[in-house]
């Protein structure tokens, strides 16, 4: 079986972050970069060993030679170029978070359906092997239930503009905290209400600080508090606990979960610098290029 030929859409940080995984990734290859920076395009491109460089994600459709796009375009771009790569046939993994608004998500979906190809959301912690040894715990019993996730986050923030704008990226309750919201479905199920309050430190359109708190039909709760309007100069700081009536556990390496999780590689620095676990996008990727190949359902 060939491999699927994807254009990288967004040459910047995320977008090299991709490209850099595409090396490991069995059934898929990088042919194209895009970026309206052309120069940057290009550095990309030489960099990884992508054939093709261009400036619009139609000038790349239109050289065709393409199986799928993977979009690494700032929120608010997400949805024109989804669009654009379904109705030209071309798969479409596209980061999160999915839109800047339900009509946006919607659009992308109804172009996906209606041209025949896979949509799918690069939910990324679904493939962590520390977020996932917090849900074989809970599904073990191990915790126990009904359980409490609780995620506190706090720092500056990403530098560009944008993720702080109302209409382009929405702060970190929708941004950041958007992994939070995936993966306590697949933990807990389907939510029964949701309570957020908001307010912002910084002069900027979308909240920068916040809380949120969404109650599961399973009885499960998450709650969040989330800021990036801390002060140039502050010290980032995270902590991101599961509570349940059997144990409380924090995801760095809880005692009462070490059976559920591998070792330490010598090359992750998760332990013991307090990071939260390297997430590999290379098996979401496998699972997507395969999924895409053989026509089998993966929209995620």
């Amino acid at each position: 079986m060939s491999a699927l030929r994807v254009a990288l859409i967004g040459a910047g940080g995320i977008g090299e972050h991709h490209a850099a995984r595409y090396s490991k990734v069995s059934g898929a290859e990088l042919v194209a970069t895009v970026d309206v920076d052309g120069e940057r395009a290009k550095a990309v491109a030489e960099k990884y060993g992508i054939p093709n460089a261009y400036t619009s994600i139609d000038e790349a459709i239109a050289a065709g030679g393409l199986d799928a796009v993977d979009i690494c375009l700032p929120t608010w771009l997400h949805k024109e170029a989804a669009v654009k790569a379904a109705e030209a046939g071309l798969h479409v993994l596209c980061e999160k978070p999915m839109a800047v608004s339900l009509e946006d998500a919607d659009a992308m979906i109804d172009a996906a359906n209606a041209a025949g190809v896979k949509l799918m959301i690069a939910q990324c912690r679904r493939w962590d092997n520390y977020w996932g040894a917090v849900e074989k715990a809970l599904k073990s019993g191990v915790i126990g239930g009904p359980v409490v996730w609780r995620d506190v986050q706090g720092s500056q923030g990403p530098k560009p503009a944008w993720f702080y704008a109302r209409d382009k990226g929405l702060g970190p309750l929708v941004d950041g905290a958007i992994h939070n919201y995936d993966f306590a479905r697949v933990m807990f199920g389907e939510a029964s209400w949701a309570f957020a309050s908001t307010r912002n430190f910084k002069d900027v359109t979308a909240p920068d600080t916040g809380i949120a708190i969404v109650r599961f039909e399973s009885g499960d709760e998450l709650q969040l508090s989330w800021t990036w309007g801390l002060p140039q100069g502050s010290y980032s700081a995270r902590a991101m606990t599961s509570w349940g009536l059997k144990v409380s556990s924090t995801l760095g390496r809880p005692v009462a979960m070490s059976r559920f999780l591998p070792p330490p590689r010598a090359t992750d620095r998760s332990w013991p610098s307090g990071r939260m676990g390297r997430s590999s996008r290379s098996p979401m990727k496998s699972t997507t290029c395969t999924s895409m190949r053989s026509n089998t359902s993966s929209t995620a």
